[in-house]
């Protein structure tokens, strides 16, 4: 018997992936941090969901829900929303976010979303495509929507101080940078996914295909709520997993240190220096 080897070695990452993606966002202290640090949507791309959209929205299913961020922005908008992810403690940290009658939360992948055929209005993933098999999940997709029900993929840049880009001059958004770079091996390859902006994900089998990128947050925040932000970053988490808590906050400790030496060495504490907070987000819609 010929065994493909290639093909053995393809199963096998997809399956060592997945067990990585289960355990990455695990354990209640990182789902806390990714609660309070990770950006929220700005209202003009929700608003831009449901103009595509056009109609009532009944039924509707957050994907990679994650601690029910997105899921809170679409209740206004929906009579009945379910949020699944691969993780119990974002399903446990969305649930205690959540609390409406109109939301469900509970524990599920993008490739297998136990909803019946054709019953449900709109699908939404949010920062969470790049975890998932998409020829699995638009295939799922296209059996739980029904006719005319809409896909939105929304994904999101690195957050970022929103600063004038001075020639010579070392910025906050380069040492943020710096700590990216420092951390590239404890990435995953998805996560170059997400620097493409998702350009490099297949396009779905369905219709009606619209991207734009013109959305944005913009909040008035600390350095410290920034560095908490950098905290939740997935490539920092498996660094502390595999080194140790000692040598993440060693991290985000130097990445303090340098933010404050581009600040002119600023002797104020983090909690206390003021920032803009910028963060981009793009936009994919389909319907079916």
């Amino acid at each position: 018997m010929r065994v493909n080897v290639g093909l053995c070695s393809l199963r096998l990452t997809r399956i060592l992936q997945n067990k990585m993606t289960e355990h990455l966002f695990q354990g209640s202290e990182h789902s806390a941090l990714y609660s309070k640090f990770r950006p929220v949507a700005p209202q003009s791309l929700i608003q831009d969901i449901l103009k595509y959209h056009g109609g009532d929205i009944q039924e509707c299913v957050d994907v990679g829900c994650g601690s029910g961020q997105f899921t809170r922005l679409l209740l206004p908008h929906v009579n009945k929303i379910l949020g699944t992810d691969v993780s119990q403690s974002q399903v446990d940290e969305a649930s205690r976010n959540v609390k409406d009658n109109k939301a469900t939360f509970r524990i599920g992948s993008g490739e297998s979303i136990d909803v019946e055929d054709e019953t449900v209005d709109l699908v939404t993933v949010c920062q969470a495509l790049h975890w998932i098999n998409t020829e699995k999940f638009y295939k799922e997709v296209d059996r739980i929507l029904s006719p005319g029900g809409v896909l939105a993929v929304v994904g999101y840049h690195f957050t970022k101080p929103y600063e004038e880009k001075l020639m010579n001059r070392r910025s906050l958004s380069d040492a943020l940078d710096d700590v990216y770079r420092g951390t590239s091996a404890y990435w995953s390859q998805e996560r170059k996914l997400v620097d493409a902006g998702y350009k490099t994900i297949p396009i779905a089998p369905l219709r009606d295909y619209l991207r734009t990128d013109e959305h944005y947050t913009e909040v008035d925040g600390s350095l410290s709520d920034w560095i908490g932000y950098v905290s939740t970053w997935s490539g920092l988490q498996t660094l502390r997993k595999t080194e140790g808590e000692e040598r993440s906050t060693r991290v985000l400790q130097d990445f303090e240190e340098d933010c404050l030496n581009i600040l002119g060495g600023n002797p104020k504490p983090a909690s206390v220096i003021q920032l803009k907070l910028r963060t981009k987000y793009w936009l994919i819609l389909y319907r079916k």
